[in-house]
């Protein structure tokens, strides 16, 4: 059974009760032939290469609540917040940590039934938490995506992360031998400049992120796929950490390094429409219903984050370079997305008690140059936090693409401070929630994979803020 069909049995299961019913059970069954499939690879996994004495189990499960995302299937939440249209999956270990160390030949290993294809996009990756005591928040290898990514004829994955090909192909081989397909076993190169080892000091603390865009299309065919992820949502995954059987081998012994990002699977030949570069409209325009005045304006600048350089350099801080002065390494970026920032801040205490800020710009999912974009107001902590971490930034209010109306080649959207404000604008808008009067807000806009290449968008037009007080 191939994904779209898994998708229409999950999501139009997740609609009724009894259809729920089916759904859990069929899932289930199928569960316990990949569980039993995958003892006896783990099993063989350590005759040779990897040592069971020193393997540990987990599970990726999603740091969410499902249900409050269901109640928010408008994009708006019941607060009128809005909804990223992201939700979040991490590996945690059997203490329930989400930390791990891995020598220069381990290898993380998860096994999952991919997400449905109503998901638009999804990437599964390893990231460098920690170096020492120093905040690194950095992508610690090339991404395993929904662009990218090979499963078996009924939607099943293996994914490995990993520096070593021998590590790799041992694993692979394990799979194989339990009668698993051995092409959807994906590999996720871990990056030669991430510190190994199994000591604190020596080897960096590295986590498995997973981020899932929750929302389908809104053109989608897909019976029940306004719950895109529906049952498939509320699973654990299991996960294994494999450690090779002699000792944790630090990066200073040769290994066979992957260098290359996995190939992107998707056609190549995908054609952008001439009205990518149309005409954005003027937000001043779209406020109306009594007094307004304009008290800032600026744009959004796109943010190129060095995963090595937020490892190596404890002054390196990519998104202070654009008005968010916050410590905050590589913040989380994901390189199958394309990060822009506002250039300049919006102070809080400079706006009215009603405000409204306009976004406006080039739609590049329209033009299939992106799988997903949303848009995040932020405010930051107080002057003397901000400098030292990113530990006080907020998530005000956040919409995304399916907001943007009729799929036009533009957009505008809109926040405001409550909803009298937001009735004041003609485009969409959510609620922002309250923040200090000593906080600085600022818009990230988030544009995920490029069909095409299985990585982030190269460029995206300028996308244009404004800032009204009412």
């Amino acid at each position: 059974m191939g994904r779209d069909a898994l998708s229409r049995r999950w999501t139009t299961a997740a609609r009724t009760t009894a259809l729920g019913m089916i759904g859990l059970i069929t899932l289930d069954r199928a569960r316990a032939d990949a569980d039993a499939l995958d003892a006896r690879a783990r099993a063989r996994m350590t005759i040779g290469f990897f040592d069971d004495a020193r393997a540990s189990e987990g599970a990726m499960r999603f740091t969410h609540d499902a249900d409050v995302e269901r109640d928010s299937e408008d994009g708006v939440s019941s607060e009128g917040t809005g909804n990223p249209g992201m939700i979040y999956a991490r590996a945690f270990d059997e203490s329930g940590g989400s930390g791990f160390r891995l020598g220069a030949e381990d290898a993380v290993v998860t096994r999952m039934l991919a997400p449905p294809a109503a998901a638009r996009y999804w990437s599964w990756s390893v990231y460098c938490s920690m170096r020492g005591s120093r905040v690194v928040s950095a992508i610690a290898g090339w991404p395993i995506n929904s662009a990218n990514v090979v499963a078996d004829e009924d939607g099943w994955i293996v994914l490995v992360a990993t520096r070593s090909m021998e590590a790799f192909e041992a694993v692979r081989e394990a799979y194989a031998e339990s009668g698993f397909a051995p092409e959807a076993v994906n590999l996720s190169p871990l990056f030669g400049e991430v510190r190994y080892g199994s000591m604190f000091g020596e080897a960096d603390l590295l986590s498995v992120s997973f981020r899932v865009a929750y929302w389908p299309s809104a053109n989608s065919s897909i019976v029940g796929a306004e719950d895109a992820l529906g049952e498939w949502a509320t699973r654990e995954w299991p996960v294994t950490f494999a450690r090779r059987r002699r000792a944790a081998r630090s990066a200073r012994i040769p290994v066979t390094q992957i260098e290359s990002p996995p190939p992107a699977v998707a056609p190549p030949d995908i054609e952008v429409a001439s009205s990518a570069y149309a005409t954005v409209p003027h937000p001043e325009i779209l406020v109306g219903g009594g007094f307004s005045r304009s008290v800032g304006r600026t744009i959004l600048v796109p943010v190129i984050a060095s995963p090595t350089r937020c490892m190596y350099d404890p002054f390196y801080s990519p998104w202070s370079a654009y008005g968010v002065r916050t410590r905050s390494a590589c913040f989380g970026s994901t390189s199958d997305a394309l990060y822009s920032v506002s250039d300049n801040f919006i102070r809080r205490r400079e706006l009215t008690a009603e405000w409204l800020v306009v976004v406006a710009g080039v739609d590049i999912v329209s033009t299939r140059r992106a799988t997903f974009s949303n848009i995040a107001l932020y405010a930051t902590g107080g002057a003397i936090s901000s400098a030292f971490s990113a530990r006080d930034v907020r998530i005000l209010a956040a919409i995304d693409d399916r907001s943007f109306v009729l799929r036009a080649s533009t957009f505008a959207v809109a926040f405001g401070s409550s909803r009298s404000a937001c009735r004041r604008v003609s485009v969409p808008c959510v609620v922002a929630r309250p923040c200090p009067p000593t906080a600085s807000l600022f818009i990230i806009a988030r544009d995920y994979l490029d069909p095409a290449t299985a990585t982030a968008p190269e460029s995206r037009p300028d996308i244009e803020v404004r800032v009204y007080a009412l």
